[in-house]
């Protein structure tokens, strides 16, 4: 969305009476860029996504490069490729001409033409979906610059101390199932403000209304919108840890794939061919990676970030194994707060967030479940109050629990 007016906020409820509220939603804005654009409109925009995803290749313009070009015909097997390489050695071929040859013919074995050939077409689907792609965008260092992630640090750090941080804090981030945190200070958003109601107690009394008035806007519904770019903390979890949690539940009967590209291929697959709902493993996935996203958002209250849980919000790609955290702006200044805590508070805030999952001030409430609240979540350990596109819909802290005491006990072993 590219807003087309903008407005404060602040004076768009002035203009009312005391007695509304106004309704609006943040969403995510990624700036005017040629290569996410032809992404958007490629039809094999999950096939790039899922590149992205998979680690294979994060730069989209390449992706869509390669896609673009006209089919060559079949790939060579692996037998038929060793001996076309030999023939040309032998051949005296240059290395710069055999590479040439070898992306052409040679069997893929990452990148988009891996991904077509072996990948389900129900799997591209999914990755076709609006926030695989987005998330896509965020990762391509040519669309959000700034982005550094957690290896970055690590291998940014030099001296014995240093180094020696940089491992606990390594550690720390496997025992909770993640495999990498990364901050932006660019993180592209719009605050937008489509309407209000009033502010009444009995049921069925508050509709919504618009700020659409007679003969204003073309007889079009206005929606005002603020854009900012803000800092963000993106968290994507371990599709190996993941997978073994629910062989070990007997939720899933796989082999469990020795690498983690194997490892998201295969949750890819799990993802698109269940519903993603209730207690299989595609919707385990799902309230697994929510629920994680909301009790990290809320450890970096009490002072860990300088933010209160109300300025926080989170954007959240379940299929992607991904979240992100950010700070709900409406001017593009930002703290560096999120820089900080990556450089130097990963540790003490990810204890937080799972020791706040053994107990909850609301139990045994809390922790009863039935028919008609079959997980176990409140406001005291879950619920956040603002940011959640589904409303705190689909949390589970005994889940939660689960998996995090037994990825700690994993990484002790």
């Amino acid at each position: 969305m590219r807003p087309a007016q903008q407005f404060s906020a602040g004076a768009a409820a002035a203009s009312l009476d005391e007695e509304t509220s106004p309704h609006g939603l943040t969403i995510l804005n990624i700036s005017s860029n040629q290569t996410y654009d032809n992404l958007q409109r490629s039809s094999n925009r999950g096939v790039a996504a899922l590149a992205s995803w998979l680690g294979d290749e994060q730069n989209l313009a390449a992706s869509l490069t390669e896609l673009d070009q006209p089919a060559t015909g079949p790939r060579q097997s692996p037998k038929e490729w060793a001996e076309t390489e030999a023939k040309l050695r032998a051949s005296y071929v240059d290395e710069k001409t055999i590479d040439a040859i070898r992306a052409l013919q040679a069997p893929a074995t990452v990148g988009p033409a891996a991904i077509m050939a072996g990948v389900s077409s129900a799997a591209m689907r999914m990755a076709s979906a609006r926030t695989m792609v987005e998330r896509a965008g965020l990762f391509d260092r040519n669309i959000i610059t700034d982005r550094r992630s957690f290896a970055d640090v690590a291998a940014s750090s030099s001296g014995t101390a240093a180094i020696t941080s940089t491992s606990a804090v390594a550690d720390a981030i496997a025992a909770l199932g993640i495999e990498d945190i990364s901050v932006t200070q660019s993180f592209p958003i719009v605050t937008a403000s489509y309407g209000y109601t009033r502010a009444v107690r009995e049921p069925g009394q508050a509709h919504l209304r618009t700020y659409a008035a007679p003969r204003q806007y073309s007889n079009k519904t206005p929606i005002f919108a603020v854009p900012a770019d803000t800092e963000a903390l993106l968290i994507t979890f371990d599709a190996q840890m993941i997978l073994g949690f629910l062989r070990h539940h007997g939720l899933w009967a796989g082999t469990l794939p020795a690498t983690p590209r194997e490892a998201k291929l295969a949750v890819a697959e799990i993802l698109a061919g269940g519903p993603g709902s209730g207690d299989d493993s595609a919707g385990v996935i799902r309230r697994l990676v929510h629920s994680a996203s909301h009790a990290l958002l809320r450890a970096l209250d009490d002072g860990r970030s300088g933010f209160g849980e109300s300025s926080l919000a989170e954007w959240i790609v379940p299929d992607a194994l991904t979240s992100a955290i950010y700070v709900v702006s409406y001017a593009d200044f930002t703290l560096g707060a999120f820089d900080t805590v990556q450089r130097r508070r990963i540790g003490p805030w990810l204890e937080r967030a799972a020791d706040a999952m053994d107990h909850c001030d609301n139990d045994p409430l809390c922790s009863q479940t039935s028919t008609f609240r079959p997980y176990a979540a409140c406001d005291r350990c879950l619920y956040i109050s603002f940011g959640c596109r589904v409303w705190n819909a689909d949390l589970d802290r005994k889940l939660l629990r689960r998996f995090w005491l037994w990825t700690r006990r994993r990484t002790l072993v």
